[in-house]
């Protein structure tokens, strides 16, 4: 779920190590429930939709968080930086 690209962007560079690993998952579950409020509120839905709504073609959730990381870090997309920023 992370590459060299994706633990640098979250400031993990240099070598992988376990305790790192579970810090970023940590923080995943914290990316995940910002987004997931974020929806629940600016949409009005509930939790369990909000959910739904993040997942995409019948993938986890952690996939969509996967790729979203694949995008803004190891593509390097300014587009997702972009988003963000706006919020």
């Amino acid at each position: 779920m992370w590459d060299g690209a994706i633990r640098g962007g979250y400031g993990f560079g240099g070598k992988y190590e376990g305790v790192q690993y579970v810090d970023f998952l940590r923080r995943m579950q914290r990316l995940a429930n910002y987004a997931i409020s974020q929806i629940e509120k600016e949409c009005g839905v509930s939790r369990e939709y909000a959910i739904e709504s993040l997942k995409c073609d019948g993938h986890t959730l952690a996939k969509a968080l996967d790729e979203y990381n694949y995008v803004k870090f190891t593509l390097n997309d300014d587009s997702v930086w972009k988003k963000e920023y706006e919020l």
